[in-house]
């Protein structure tokens, strides 16, 4: 039976419960019969962390004590992307977006200050943007198939590597061996954030007594080749 703090791979797709509308998936068959966007997108098996918010909170919480098999979960929207707030609506001058170049037409996505919203209307030289999350407001259903249990210690360490960093695994190289693990990156990273990590890999991988960051010998030589 799952219970918190194990790791098992999923597969997923999440649907809006009204429409049957798919959003989100896992699976490269789903998304293509959905007609979602694939470019650039990575279909693969996502392993999870249950109970440390690797996916939706409520989601996980759903999955404890459910063992290998497939399952259906409803979520109310308060429970997944929350309720739509009207202090999320904000009214901008239009030719804000001119003067930056941009045509608002409504539906279109932007980013304004790091935040991303969406258009929502184009009036009187008034252009209504909405910070809500996409998905605000709306029930869910997840369709879930939980494959295998994850007992793999360097699958585990890219895992959380992965949610953390909000990169896709495969691009840290990892190798553990009694008790130490030596992770590749590609880039120097701030030392009060490899610690972050550190506590946060070895609290969710006790197994992992020591951790040491790496930069990746293939970057050093790309920026070399790169040089003069």
């Amino acid at each position: 039976m799952i219970k918190k703090g194990d790791f098992i791979k999923i597969d997923f797709t999440g649907f809006i419960k009204d429409t049957n509308e798919v959003f989100d998936t896992s699976i490269k068959s789903v998304a293509d019969n959905a007609g979602l966007d694939t470019q650039n997108a990575i279909f693969e098996p996502v392993i999870i962390c249950v109970g440390e918010n690797f996916i939706l909170p409520k989601l996980e919480s759903m999955l404890i004590g459910k063992d290998i098999g497939k399952f259906t979960f409803d979520i109310e929207a308060e429970n997944a992307f929350g309720k739509k707030q009207a202090n999320m609506l904000k009214v901008f001058n239009t030719n804000f977006f001119l003067k930056n170049e941009i045509m608002p037409q409504p539906g279109l996505q932007v980013n304004i200050d790091g935040r991303l919203g969406t258009i929502r209307s184009v009036t009187g030289g008034r252009t209504i943007v909405d910070f809500n999350h996409p998905l605000a407001g709306k029930d869910l259903r997840y369709e879930i198939e939980v494959k295998s249990f994850v007992t793999d210690t360097n699958e585990k360490l890219k895992a959380v590597l992965a949610h953390m960093s909000k990169l896709d695994r495969s691009v840290f190289k990892t190798d553990f061996r009694e008790g130490k693990a030596v992770v590749n990156i590609t880039t120097q990273m701030p030392q009060e954030v490899e610690k972050i990590l550190e506590k946060k890999i070895k609290e969710l991988i006790p197994e992992i007594k020591e951790i040491s960051f790496i930069i990746s010998e293939e970057k050093r030589d790309d920026k070399k080749d790169g040089e003069g």
